[in-house]
């Protein structure tokens, strides 16, 4: 066979294999979305931890509770400020190209949103207690901790169920991409 011959049946091969192979799935490539999401995951995390340690100094150096109540409200209004970015960012990057990607996308939009809004029901308790009785302000500081750390461990927990439920062969690419990218590697670690 001459080489001419050899190079058609070689393309003409490759191309019927090209129209019986599945078509790929719509969406951003699994690495790109991963490091998109890591990159505003640990730009989230980062951001919040310095508004915390920031706005917990500044409530224990506060002369009086007046003064504590505004710096409590700084730090609600800064990580819900930080978290509707961090919604923006991984908005931006769409869907994963991985079967159910749409599915996964809107379920980490969803535990990100879900606890923003605990940030905003904590922010609005906060305020209300500080309008009201003075001296149930610690009582409500308390009840407001409490609450965002149930916030915090059902947004954790949202997001290993995300994990969980897909760690099929199907959802392999994007697992890897997630779990391979050095911004989730610092999160899973801190």
């Amino acid at each position: 066979m001459s080489k001419l011959r050899l190079l058609t049946a070689v393309s003409i091969l490759a191309t019927a294999l090209a129209a019986c192979s599945p078509a790929a799935l719509p969406g951003t490539p699994p690495v790109a979305w991963a490091s998109t999401m890591c990159t505003a995951m640990s730009g989230w995390v980062t951001g919040t931890q310095q508004a915390t340690a920031s706005s917990h100094a500044q409530i224990q150096a506060a002369p009086d509770s007046k003064t504590a109540i505004q710096d409590y409200e700084g730090l609600f209004n800064s990580e819900i400020s930080l978290t509707q970015q961090l919604i923006s960012k991984v908005n931006s990057a769409g869907s994963p190209a991985v079967k159910d990607g749409s599915h996964f996308a809107k379920g980490f939009i969803a535990a990100i949103t879900s606890y923003q809004s605990s940030l905003q029901s904590a922010l609005s308790a906060l305020q209300a207690a500080a309008a009201g009785d003075q001296s149930q302000v610690t009582n409500e500081l308390g009840a407001v901790q409490q609450q965002l750390n149930k916030a915090s461990n059902t947004l954790s927990q949202r997001f290993q169920g995300l994990y969980t439920s897909y760690s099929t062969a199907d959802d392999l690419p994007l697992i890897k991409a997630i779990t391979s990218n050095n911004n989730c590697k610092s999160i899973s670690a801190g």
